[in-house]
């Protein structure tokens, strides 16, 4: 989820299926977002919080849900 790239900081998520050892694409964060944490919770939900996105002073103060 979300990071930096050769052209910039991304909003990009995927999802891993253990089963089948594969990611899929999932819709985008809401904020770009880098060093950012992700949780996964006990409902199999993954809680993404903070980070930084280079214009927050100095860290994002919001989560998203996945």
């Amino acid at each position: 989820m979300g990071g930096t790239g050769s052209s910039g900081e991304f909003a990009t998520a995927e999802v891993y299926d253990p089963a089948t050892h594969t990611w899929s694409a999932t819709g985008p964060l809401a904020v770009v977002r880098r060093h950012l944490t992700a949780t996964l919770l006990n409902n199999g939900k993954v809680l993404v919080v903070g980070g930084e996105n280079g214009t927050a002073a100095p860290y994002l103060a919001s989560a998203e849900l996945y």
